[in-house]
């Protein structure tokens, strides 16, 4: 099942930011958007390893590609001993703290 966040907050710093997280299994697709947040989200994911593949309407993100393990506010994800179900529920439930520990306004759900 896929689960999707979408979060938004106005910042003084950064502008308006928005937009659309899926997660699917271990994967990330984050909507295209050109905001200077997203862009700096993906150099991280680059520099941490993760294989980023650009299209015209979404970026995928697969966490795993160099580690098949990750640590993610201290809890061990595995992408060998654990289901794609319980990796994409872990996923959910981090990105959705996260997104809301930073102020925004968070919704979510399955898809």
């Amino acid at each position: 099942m896929v689960k999707e966040i979408t979060f938004e907050q106005k910042n003084p710093q950064m502008g308006q930011v928005k937009g659309i997280l899926r997660i699917i299994g271990k994967d990330l697709f984050i909507k295209v958007n050109t905001y200077k947040y997203g862009k700096q989200l993906i150099d991280k994911f680059k520099t941490a390893g993760c294989k980023v593949e650009e299209s015209k309407d979404w970026i995928k993100v697969d966490l795993f590609y160099t580690h098949k393990s990750i640590i993610l506010a201290g809890t061990t994800l595995d992408s060998e001993e654990e289901l794609p179900e319980e990796l994409e529920n872990k996923l959910y439930n981090f990105y959705m703290l996260q997104y809301a520990k930073a102020g925004m306004k968070v919704e979510g759900k399955s898809i």
